[in-house]
C-alpha cells in the first residue's frame, strides 16, 4: 500500500474508532474506549473497509496500562498479594485443565498441536510461537486467541453491568498527584522496562515490564507521578483499536465448517473458567465479581482494565492474570509432549 493511501487508511481508522469510543461513553458502556473502537474497526473490516493502527500503538497502551495498574502495589498490598500464592497457582492449574477439556471439541478436526495451543488462554502471539515449534497452525492459533479475547471482552463486562455490580475494591490505587518532570521520568523508565523486557523474549513485554517497574517504585515509596485519566483513555483506545483491526474479509471463511466448535470450545472454556471464580469466591472469601475477572480467559490487559473501570480487586486480578500466562508460557511445551506422549503408548 502506498504511503498516502497507508496514511489515509489510518486517519480513516482513527476517526472511525474515536467517535465509536465517544459514542460508547456516551450512552455508558462498560469500557467505552476499548469496546466502542473493537466493534467499530472490527466491523468494518470484516464487511470489507481497510482498517490500520499506528505500528507499535497497541504496545504503547500496554505500556500505560502496565504504569496504571502498578500504582495499586504498595507494600503492605504486595505483601497481601503474596500470601494468596496458592490460590494463583490454582487458578494457573484450572486455565491448563480448561484447555485441556475444551481441546477435545477440536481433536478431530485440527492436529493435537494446533488445537492443544489454541485452547490454552495464554498469549496469542507467544502460544502461536510455541504452537508452531510442535508442528501447528500458527495462524489457526492466533486466529482463536483472538475470537477468545474478543468473545470475553465483549460479554464479561456487560454482564457485569447487566447484573449491576458496584465494586468496593479494598486495593485502591494510591492519590498521586500530575507531575510533568517526574511523569517524564516514569515514561523513560517504562520505556526502558518494555524494551528490555522485550529483547528478553518475555510474554506481554510491553505490559509486564512497565507493570514491574511501577511495581517496585510503588512498592518502595516512590511512584514519581499519576497518569492523567485521559491518557488511561487512551491505552483503551489504542488497544481496542488493535484487537478489532485483526479482523479481516474472508477470514472465517477458510473456517466456516469449524467455527460452531470452535466458537463452542471458547464458550465452554469461559463456562468453565467462570464456575471456577465462583467456586474461588466462596472458599477464598472474595467478591464473586473479583474472582470471575481473576479467573476469565481474556488477555491480561483488557481484564485488568476492566477491574480497574469498575474497582474489582485490581492487584490480586492483575497478579492473577499475571501468573496464569507465565505458569502456560512456562510449561504449555512440557505439558504437550507429556500429554501427546501418554497418549501415544499403546495400550496394555
Amino acid at each position: 500500500m502506498a504511503l498516502p493511501d497507508r496514511l489515509t487508511v489510518l486517519v480513516n481508522t482513527a476517526i472511525l474508532s474515536l467517535l465509536a469510543g465517544w459514542g460508547a461513553a456516551a450512552i455508558h458502556l462498560p469500557l467505552p474506549w476499548m469496546l466502542g473502537p473493537l466493534f467499530a474497526t472490527g466491523l468494518a473490516g470484516v464487511y470489507g473497509v481497510k482498517t490500520n493502527v499506528v505500528e507499535g500503538g497497541r504496545q504503547f497502551g500496554q505500556l500505560l496500562t502496565g504504569v496504571a495498574l502498578g500504582h495499586y502495589f504498595t507494600a503492605p498490598v504486595l505483601a497481601a498479594v503474596l500470601t494468596d500464592a496458592p490460590w494463583l497457582l490454582a487458578n494457573c492449574l484450572a486455565a491448563l485443565f480448561a484447555g485441556l477439556l475444551t481441546m477435545r471439541l477440536l481433536a478431530n478436526h485440527l492436529t493435537p498441536a494446533t488445537a492443544f495451543f489454541s485452547m490454552l488462554p495464554g498469549g496469542a502471539a507467544e502460544m502461536a510461537v510455541l504452537g508452531a515449534r510442535q508442528g501447528g497452525d500458527p495462524a489457526m492459533i492466533a486466529l482463536c486467541h483472538s475470537l477468545r479475547v474478543v468473545s470475553v471482552v465483549s460479554t464479561i463486562p456487560f454482564a457485569m453491568l447487566i447484573s449491576g455490580v458496584e465494586g468496593h475494591d479494598s486495593y485502591q490505587s494510591i492519590y498521586l498527584n500530575y507531575d510533568h518532570q517526574q511523569f517524564a521520568l516514569l515514561m523513560a523508565l517504562a520505556l526502558l522496562a518494555g524494551f528490555l523486557c522485550h529483547h528478553a523474549n518475555l510474554p506481554n513485554a510491553w505490559l509486564f515490564g512497565p507493570l514491574l517497574i511501577s511495581i517496585i517504585l510503588t512498592a518502595s515509596g516512590t511512584p514519581l507521578s499519576a497518569l492523567p485519566h485521559w491518557m488511561l483513555n487512551a491505552a483503551q483506545w489504542l488497544i481496542g483499536s488493535a484487537l478489532g483491526c485483526r479482523f479481516k474479509p474472508g477470514m472465517f471463511t477458510s473456517i466456516k465448517q469449524l467455527m460452531p466448535r470452535l466458537l463452542a470450545s471458547l464458550a465452554l472454556s469461559q463456562l468453565l473458567l467462570v464456575l471456577f471464580g465462583v467456586l474461588l469466591a466462596k472458599v477464598h472469601h472474595i467478591p464473586v465479581a473479583t474472582a470471575i475477572l481473576a479467573t476469565a480467559p481474556g488477555g491480561m490487559a483488557e481484564m485488568c482494565l476492566t477491574a480497574r473501570n469498575l474497582h474489582l480487586g485490581v492487584a490480586y486480578i492483575t497478579a492473577s492474570q499475571l501468573c496464569r500466562l507465565v505458569f502456560l508460557l512456562c510449561s504449555a511445551s512440557i505439558i504437550y509432549k507429556l500429554w501427546f506422549a501418554d497418549k501415544k503408548r499403546p495400550p496394555g
